[in-house]
């Protein structure tokens, strides 16, 4: 299954800083080239995790979906849960949550291309 990582392209300047290429821990879909061949984190979640959960486990709900995450990664499932809210996907989570984030020194104004 897939990681919703890079692939492994070898993107010259991917592994140079924490909070871009490699190092990023922000649940979005790149939209320039080459990036937007690997760094598809928002699909993987969105779309080709749940396909997989679904069909793996039947016991599955796919009405009651949440999403929550620890630290980077519950600023990652609030940020993602926002861009959710944003588009035809509205009713994918019933919640969220994130557990030892920090919100003071958010601005969304890059998630959300305001």
């Amino acid at each position: 299954m897939c990681d919703g990582g890079t692939g492994g392209l070898k993107i010259a300047g991917e592994d140079e800083s924490y909070d871009f290429g490699s190092g990023a821990g922000f649940y979005v879909d790149a939209t320039r080239e080459p990036w937007s061949k690997g760094y598809r984190m928002y699909s993987y979640i969105t779309e080709e995790l749940p396909k997989a959960l679904f069909a793996t486990f039947e016991q599955l709900d796919a009405e009651r979906v949440s999403i929550t995450g620890h630290s980077m990664g519950g600023h990652g499932a609030l940020t993602l849960v926002g861009l959710v809210l944003l588009s035809s996907r509205s009713g994918l989570f019933v919640s969220d949550g994130g557990l030892g984030l920090g919100l003071g020194e958010v601005n969304w104004d890059w998630a959300f291309g305001l």
